[in-house]
């Protein structure tokens, strides 16, 4: 069936990482776009769904907003699996891996709307596995943006870690004492393999948490005052260096 474009109201998903504190945050986010009349749906893994409904009111909290919709995903991990902090790397190269062609699908067959707004115009995802929903979304010309979290600072330390690396100053190696923490000696390997391999570990360990260029807009928590003014223009400079 096809839906007149004149009649489609606009709404929003958002897909939080599925861990206490990136859900909590932007389940705040998605109420203040509730409160502004916007349509969202709040798309999580059914593992994460099921805590939700177990520790928390969210259905009652939210009914009172027209149009807000929750939504699951499986994270393609079996049953069994703990899902900790300590696996939380497991669960995203999980969804990363098994969840785009559902998330996709969900996408096209406007699974993730209502009567009223059948279609997402909008995409906000959690920017640590924005990855693969940015590919899904430009290939859809669905808008999306990447909300960090964390806070700007810590974005910024990321943006900073393949700069480091390849200085030299990354791994840190052979610190004697506690005393020297402001006086560091770094060095790598002597051996130019083992140089290039502990660079690509630490290059690994810090794709994480870097800000992808291919979509519409990112969006960082400025609450803490370091995050402010010039801190926050050094950033963007800091993004535009890693095109």
């Amino acid at each position: 069936m096809e839906h007149q474009v004149s009649h489609r109201l606009p709404r929003v998903l958002i897909f939080p990482l599925p861990a206490q504190g990136p859900v909590n945050s932007m389940l705040k986010l998605a109420e203040l776009l509730a409160l502004q009349g916007l349509h969202v749906t709040f798309l999580n893994t059914q593992f994460t769904h099921n805590h939700l409904l177990l520790h928390a009111d969210i259905q009652a909290r939210f009914a009172t907003y027209p149009g807000f919709l929750f939504k699951t995903i499986s994270d393609g991990l079996p049953d069994d699996h703990p899902r900790s902090g300590d696996t939380v790397m497991e669960v995203i190269r999980s969804i990363n891996t098994e969840s785009k062609s559902v998330f996709r699908h969900m996408l096209v067959s406007d699974e993730l709307g209502s009567e009223n707004s059948p279609s997402v115009t909008c995409i906000i995802v959690d920017g640590i596995f924005g990855g693969f929903a940015t590919d899904i979304a430009n290939e859809l010309h669905i808008p999306i943006i990447h909300f960090r979290t964390l806070g700007a600072c810590c974005i910024w330390v990321n943006l900073c870690i393949p700069k480091v690396i390849e200085g030299g100053e990354l791994p840190i190696r052979d610190v004697a004492t506690s005393d020297d923490a402001y006086n560091l000696e770094m060095k790598l390997p002597d051996s130019p393999v083992e140089n290039k391999l502990a660079r690509g570990r630490w290059k690994q360990q810090s794709m994480a948490g870097t800000v992808e260029l291919r979509q519409w807009g990112e969006v960082a928590d400025l609450t803490q005052a370091l995050d402010g003014g010039s801190n926050m223009a050094r950033m963007v400079e800091l993004q535009q260096w890693e095109i």
